[in-house]
């Protein structure tokens, strides 16, 4: 039964890929209602929706030695901004 509707299951997750998401993640993202932060590996960079997220005073974060797989190529560092991440939010001031 599964084979039987993959096919049509693959042609709707390319044909979201193509005609993109309403709204936006972007827009989602901005309207969340807790603090978020904005996470990058170097390597992916440049990425236009660092400086757009940027502009929207997002808090972006910085990966260094690592592309968009970020918890292998560079755990420690990975691990490292996300107790960052938290310890902001926790901070009252």
């Amino acid at each position: 039964m599964l084979a039987k509707h993959c096919p049509l299951a693959v042609w709707r997750g390319a044909a979201s890929l193509v005609e993109g998401v309403h709204p936006s993640w972007s827009a989602r993202y901005l309207t969340l209602p807790c603090p978020v932060w904005l996470i990058f590996g170097e390597r992916s960079l440049p990425d236009p929706d660092v400086d757009e997220m940027r502009q929207q005073g997002v808090e972006v974060k910085i990966i260094r030695d690592a592309g968009h797989s970020m918890s292998w190529e560079n755990p420690s560092a990975l691990a490292k901004v996300l107790s960052d991440c938290l310890a902001e939010r926790n901070d009252p001031h």
